[in-house]
Parts: C-alpha cells; sequence; structure tokens
C-alpha cells in the first residue's frame, strides 16, 4: 500500500477546520491543522505534508502571504487557496506556478470529495 497523504489545513476558524479535517480523514488522509499562517510555518518544520488548503482571510498572515513565505521555505508541498470572498483572484505571481492550484476553491465547498480530488491531483501532477 502507498503512503498516506497528508495535508495541512489553515483557517482562523475552529468549525471549518475540523469539518475539512473529518472530510479528509474519512478519505484515509493524515490530517493537521493550524489557526493562522504563523502556526502553519511553525507546524510545516516538522509535519511536512504533501499538500496545505488554507484560506485566504485570517487574523495576522494571510493566506497569500503564508502561500510565499511556505513556498519560499519547503519544496514539496502543494498549495489550494479558499476563500469565501467572490471578488478574491489568485495573484499574479502564483497562476504560473506549477504547486499552486490556479483556481480558488469557494466557500462554502459544494462537493467535498470533489475538493479532495482535485487536491489529490494537484499532487500527482506535482510529482511528475
Amino acid at each position: 500500500m502507498s503512503e498516506l497523504r497528508k495535508i495541512l489545513i489553515i483557517d482562523d476558524e475552529e468549525f471549518i477546520r475540523e469539518s475539512l479535517g473529518d472530510h479528509f480523514e474519512d478519505r484515509g488522509w493524515v490530517v493537521c491543522t493550524a489557526e493562522s499562517g504563523e502556526a502553519a510555518l511553525m507546524l510545516m518544520e516538522t509535519v511536512h505534508p504533501d499538500a496545505c488548503l488554507v484560506d485566504v482571510r485570517m487574523g495576522g498572515m494571510d493566506g497569500d502571504t503564508f502561500v510565499s513565505m511556505a513556498s519560499e521555505k519547503f519544496s514539496g508541498p502543494v498549495y489550494a487557496i479558499y476563500t469565501g470572498s467572490p471578488e478574491y483572484a489568485l495573484p499574479a505571481e502564483f497562476r504560473n506556478l506549477r504547486h499552486i492550484l490556479t483556481e480558488p476553491i469557494r466557500k462554502p465547498v459544494q462537493d467535498m470529495d470533489k475538493l479532495v480530488g482535485i487536491i489529490a491531483d494537484l499532487i500527482d501532477r506535482n510529482c511528475n
């Protein structure tokens, strides 16, 4: 059997972290969570996730800043940004990077299994 996939879910809302985490765990993923970008950067020193699901709007460091900093510091993980903001657009500097999902995931997530598939596909594409 192949190694389990590991996802780091970063959101300042506990209920959202738990809900997303439960769904990924039910699908066989190892789940780690962080309530802020700052906490996630520290956690990534030891956790080494395959993917990070990152909320854009959080207190302190926002999701875009986290993705920029984490991408510079850690090679390997892929990043999917999700937001409830209909106006949000992926920053131009992220658009052509292979390890960042090219479109933000919109909250509320309507199809959780599709979300799991999208992130799994992003990991697979990044490994090839």
